[in-house]
C-alpha cells in the first residue's frame, strides 16, 4: 500500500502560517540537537508520535524535507541542516526574550534552576530555598560537579550557579563573592593523638579524595608533594558526607573546607580538622548569573547567603572550630 504524498507548501509565506510555531521549532532543534526523537519526548514530556507528527508538520508548511529517514537514526538533509540553523537562533533569541522579562518582574517566576557546590547545598543550600521559596513555582537544585560551573550558565542549563569556580566570569555575567575559606585536613577524632603534628598523624593513613574539580585537585597534589607527604589514595568519593563518614569510621583522612565538614562536627561525628602546615589551599564562594537578566536575584541569593553565613555558619564554627573560623574572610554585598 503506497503512503499518500504529504503536500508541501511551496511558497514562503507556509512558513509564517498556523502550521508552523515556537513550540514545533524548539522540539525540531532538540531532535537535531540531540540525534533522538527519544530524547526530545522525554525531554518536553511528549510521546515519540507526538513528535514525529511535530517535525512533520514543520517539513510540510517549509516543503523541506528536514531528515534524512533512509538512515537510522534520522539525521538532517541539507537543506534541514541550514533550516535548524536559522531555527535554533530563533529559539535562543526568544528564550532570551523570555528570561529577560521573567527575571526583571518583581512577580513570581514559574521555574528556577540553580546549580550548587555539594557542601553548599547540603548545608546553606535548604535555608536560601526556605527564605526565597516565594521567588519562583518551581525548583530546581542540581549538585552536579558541571551545574556549578559557569559553564552551566553559558550552557543554559542553570540560572544561577553557587560555585568556586575560578575562572573569570566571560562578559555578559557578573559573580557575586560571599565568602573564601581554607581547606583543613580532616581526621578521625583520636584525643591521644592531639598533641601530634598534623603531617605526623597523616602519615601512612589513606587519603580520602573528594570532589571532582580537575584544578582543585591538582592544587591539592601540587601541596601535598610541597608538603613532601606520599599518598596512599584509595578513596575518591563525590559527596561531603561519603568522605566525612569515611573518616569518622576511622578509613583515613581527607582536605575539605569548613563549610563541608561544620555541621558534621556541631552534630558530634568522630571528626576533627586541623590547619594545613604552610600556606593554605583556598576557595571563594560566588553566586554567578547573567548580567541582562539575573542580576536583581542574584542580589537577592547573596545577601541572603551573607545573612545565613553570619546567622549559622561562622556561630558554628567559632564554638566547635575555633581555629577555622580565624581563616573565614566573609565578603560585604556591595
Amino acid at each position: 500500500m503506497l503512503t499518500p504524498k504529504i503536500q508541501r507548501s511551496t511558497s514562503a509565506d507556509g512558513l509564517f502560517g498556523d502550521k508552523i510555531n515556537l513550540h514545533r521549532l524548539e522540539i525540531f532543534v532538540s531532535v537535531a540537537e540531540t540525534g533522538s526523537m527519544s530524547a526530545a519526548a522525554e525531554k518536553f514530556g511528549l510521546s515519540q508520535s507526538a513528535v514525529s507528527q511535530a517535525i512533520a508538520k514543520l517539513e510540510e508548511a517549509s516543503g523541506i524535507d528536514l531528515f534524512d529517514r533512509s538512515i537510522r537514526p534520522p539525521v538532517l538533509t541539507l537543506k534541514g541542516a541550514t533550516f535548524f540553523k536559522h531555527a535554533s537562533d530563533v529559539v535562543e533569541s526568544v528564550r532570551r526574550l523570555q528570561s529577560g522579562l521573567r527575571f526583571e518582574k518583581t512577580a513570581q517566576l514559574p521555574i528556577l534552576r540553580v546549580g550548587m557546590l555539594n557542601s553548599f547545598a547540603t548545608t546553606l543550600g535548604p535555608f536560601i530555598i526556605k527564605s526565597l521559596q516565594e521567588t519562583a513555582v518551581q525548583w530546581f537544585v542540581d549538585t552536579g560537579y558541571e551545574a556549578s560551573r559557569i559553564i552551566a550558565l553559558l550552557d543554559r542549563r542553570c540560572d544561577f550557579v553557587i560555585t568556586a569556580d575560578e575562572a573569570s566570569p566571560p562578559p555578559g555575567l557578573i559573580a557575586l563573592p560571599i565568602f573564601s575559606e581554607s581547606y583543613r585536613i580532616i581526621l578521625p577524632l583520636e584525643p591521644e593523638a592531639a598533641d601530634k603534628s598534623a603531617l605526623e598523624r597523616i602519615a601512612g593513613m589513606s587519603m580520602i579524595r573528594f570532589g571532582r574539580d580537575p584544578h582543585m585537585l591538582s592544587r591539592i597534589d601540587h601541596w601535598l608533594a610541597a608538603a613532601g607527604v606520599e599518598t596512599i589514595a584509595r578513596y575518591h568519593l563525590d559527596t561531603v558526607e561519603g568522605a566525612a563518614q569515611m573518616v569518622a569510621s576511622g578509613l583515613g583522612w581527607s582536605l575539605l573546607p569548613p563549610l563541608a565538614f561544620f555541621r558534621l562536627i556541631e552534630r558530634g561525628d568522630r571528626i576533627t580538622s586541623m590547619r594545613f602546615p604552610g600556606v593554605p589551599i583556598r576557595r571563594t564562594i560566588s553566586i554567578v548569573a547573567r548580567e541582562d537578566e539575573g542580576a536583581v536575584i542574584a542580589k537577592r541569593i547573596q545577601q541572603t547567603a551573607l545573612e545565613l553565613i553570619n546567622d549559622i555558619f561562622l556561630p558554628s564554627l567559632k564554638k566547635h572550630a575555633p581555629d577555622a573560623f580565624d581563616d573565614i574572610e566573609v565578603h560585604d554585598g556591595i
